[in-house]
């Protein structure tokens, strides 16, 4: 069932991208997926739900990454791992060009658009902040506000990537750079909060 529902949320994404949110329906991904569509309607019952669930699967390997992480002890080491996730999804092709549409297509699908900031880019701040207010509540840093915090690091990490995507200057990133960047901005922001 999971590695059908894998088959079916990628596809949508293919659909999404080449076709838009017109295009996207739950028997057409299902018929190009081979999923029976009374199955393909079971996991995901609208071509909204289907939209949304194809673009929060792309966010797991973060959340993951993230929950395994708060339970470390390192501090600086636990930040970059979260870090090196955001910007592996910064760089993510299938989000940048999900995300590229939903934009152009604003206008027409407002839920869309807003489906695909809710599911994707809010999400990483959100698990940092968790993160933040937690070793705050330890007394581990002194930080006024987590949640903004959790934003300014987002945008440490990503804002450059995403311009440098935007440009076409580089298809992808090297896990080797990405995971520099996230070691600089882990460094530069403990360097203000860290409790000694």
């Amino acid at each position: 069932m999971q590695n059908t529902l894998t088959i079916l949320l990628a596809t949508a994404r293919r659909v999404y991208i080449e076709n838009g949110f017109r295009g996207l329906s739950v028997e057409s991904v299902g018929m190009r997926a081979g999923v029976p569509l009374n199955e393909a309607l079971a996991l995901t019952p609208s071509p909204l739900a289907l939209f949304r669930r194809s673009v929060s699967v792309k966010l797991e390997r973060f959340l993951d990454a993230a929950a395994i992480a708060v339970g470390g002890r390192d501090i600086q080491a636990t930040l970059e791992i979260m870090l090196f996730e955001c910007g592996r999804l910064a760089y993510d092709s299938d989000l940048r060009n999900i995300g590229a549409r939903a934009v152009a297509e604003q206008e027409q699908y407002p839920e869309v658009a807003s489906g695909f900031y809710e599911e994707s880019i809010d999400r990483l701040p959100i698990a940092l902040d968790l993160w933040l207010s937690h070793l705050r509540r330890s007394d581990l840093i002194a930080l006024e506000d987590p949640k903004s915090a959790a934003w300014m690091l987002v945008g440490m990490m990503t804002a450059e990537l995403r311009l440098v995507a935007a440009g076409g200057l580089q298809a992808e990133i090297a896990n080797d750079d990405s995971m520099l960047r996230a070691r600089q901005c882990a460094s530069l922001f403990l360097r203000g909060c860290l409790k000694k």
